[in-house]
């Protein structure tokens, strides 16, 4: 499977992120494919991660110290930024997906060919207080279900 172009950048999406692609979709129903949507206008990548906690195994015999082994691994919570297009479809869906606390599927394409895929449910949101400006950023709240699928894409 070969990367997803990057799409034509306009003023209004560009990011701080140029060179990756954030895209979700809803689960789909048993061994369907998901439909994919961009996440346009990001501020920033969500930080995607899963770490163990440590698992004590120490016996009597371990005098010298506790011994260890890793245990389940367990999402981290982030979230995603993105500025608020009133005409982008897709962005909107995804709004409305985290003020429904849906769980969804995640898809970051980091530039040089890291691909990682991973279920999130979404937590809520924020709207914080804004300016001036048009532009209204809105940060989505998640937190990773399952594991972290990372693969490598050729371009």
């Amino acid at each position: 499977m070969a990367i997803t172009p990057i799409y034509t950048r306009t003023p209004q999406n560009a990011s701080l992120n140029a060179g990756s692609l954030t895209m979700w979709a809803e689960i789909p129903a048993s061994e369907a494919q998901p439909t994919w949507r961009k996440l346009d206008g990001n501020v920033n990548l969500p930080e995607l991660s899963a770490t163990a906690s440590s698992v004590d195994q120490s016996t009597v015999e371990d005098a010298d110290g506790f011994r260890y082994i890793s245990g389940r691994k367990d999402g981290a919570e982030g979230s995603i930024q993105v500025y608020f297009y009133k005409d982008d479809a897709d962005q909107k869906a995804f709004f409305e997906a985290a003020q429904a606390n849906k769980n969804v599927l995640l898809e970051v394409q980091y530039k040089g060919g890291l691909l990682a895929q991973c279920e999130i449910a979404l937590l809520g949101y924020n709207l914080p207080s804004g300016g001036a400006d048009e532009v209204q950023s809105i940060t989505i709240n998640f937190k990773i279900s399952g594991s972290i699928t990372i693969t490598y894409q050729s371009e």
